[in-house]
């Protein structure tokens, strides 16, 4: 399955990218003011909680609510969202996104891999748990993390027990895929299983990796799952 080109439907691309198509769309063509310097007006921020269903969760929460700050915070590090004075603005490629949703698709499953980090550990941690999350596994980072141990990587001089360890190495991508639902922690989805789209936006992104990179790990997916 890695091997075979990925063909995704318009309906599959909006349904994965729900959470930042929803903040792509209440930011808008004329932006949000923001209230202080790091957050979104109140009614933003309830306005986007009751689209993602998670106002019943997180009503109690002081000021900008997590799911809403990490949602923010992740759009502007993959470049969809600009502040432009105390504005928050769609970039050129967020405007896009506004009237082709599944162009987002594309866009994540492309940053992947050009954002994946030039040190050696965080580099494989993160071509490990793409594979991982490309086979039928319920977690990407306990499979991972065997192989990392395969390739000698030991955090602190000991052999790594969990997916923790590989997570670890990787937060920015685990920030992106637990908004998009497909991270073993699944904040934004508040518990829920991981998104049924995962395996296909992993194939994705590993078609879009350097090459090289992911073949340099074919043992990394057992059984022919993948």
């Amino acid at each position: 399955m890695i091997g075979q080109r990925v063909r995704v439907s318009d309906a599959v691309a909006t349904d994965a990218m729900w959470p930042y198509l929803c903040l792509i769309e209440l930011v808008g063509t004329d932006g949000v003011i923001m209230l202080g310097a790091e957050a979104l007006p109140p009614d933003k921020s309830r306005s986007l909680l009751n689209e993602l269903k998670l106002e019943t969760f997180w009503s109690s929460a002081d000021g900008e609510p997590f799911p809403v700050t990490e949602l923010r915070c992740t759009a502007e590090k993959l470049g969809i969202l600009e502040r432009v004075g105390d504005r928050l603005m769609l970039s050129e490629s967020g405007f896009r996104m506004l009237v082709e949703p599944e162009a987002l698709w594309w866009y994540i499953a492309e940053w992947v891999p050009e954002s994946a980090p030039s040190a050696l550990v965080e580099r494989d941690a993160a071509v490990l748990f793409m594979l991982a999350s490309a086979t039928d596994t319920g977690d990407a980072a306990e499979t991972a993390a065997p192989y990392f141990d395969a390739l000698g990587h030991y955090p602190d001089g000991r052999m790594i027990s969990t997916g923790r360890d590989v997570m670890y190495w990787i937060p920015d991508l685990i920030r992106v895929l637990r908004c998009l639902r497909m991270a073993p922690s699944n904040t934004v989805a508040s518990g829920e299983r991981r998104h049924p789209a995962t395996q296909l936006f992993a194939r994705a992104v590993l078609e879009r990796w350097t090459p090289g990179d992911s073949d340099a790990f074919p043992s990394a997916v057992e059984g022919g799952k993948a």
